[in-house]
């Protein structure tokens, strides 16, 4: 296949960016899929949910967190984007910046969760 036609056109990079994207989606859906698969079965033995909750608070942020960096991927291999190139960067470290926040915020309502539910049912207070 010619690569070539993507970077001839404006509409050919527009495909490529795309097509990125999609990549970026199905990626991101596999990362969640083994992400969940391998550590349910490695929790699967002990007696507490909190990392259930663990696995289950963290899924959307690295969802968003794989496929932002697929957009980043896709916004500067292109270059008719190339004069934006600064305020792209600075677009998305902001975001993945706001996504890891997103992940610890989610982390601790899972531990907040988790403390309500389990421990303080067993105090005295």
């Amino acid at each position: 296949m010619n690569l070539a036609f993507f970077r001839e056109t404006w509409y050919g990079e527009i495909l490529f960016v795309l097509g990125i994207i999609v990549i970026s989606l199905a990626v991101s859906q596999i990362v969640v899929f083994l992400f969940d698969r391998v550590l349910t079965a490695l929790t699967r033995r002990t007696s507490t949910t909190l990392d259930d909750l663990l696995i289950h608070a963290l899924e959307r942020p690295i969802f968003l967190l794989v496929f932002v960096f697929g957009l980043f991927i896709a916004l500067t291999a292109v270059e008719f984007l190339n004069p934006y190139q600064e305020i792209i960067n600075n677009v998305l470290v902001a975001a993945e910046l706001s996504l890891v926040v997103y992940g610890a915020n989610r982390v601790v309502g899972a531990l907040a969760t988790w403390y309500g539910t389990e421990v303080a049912p067993q105090t005295d207070s």
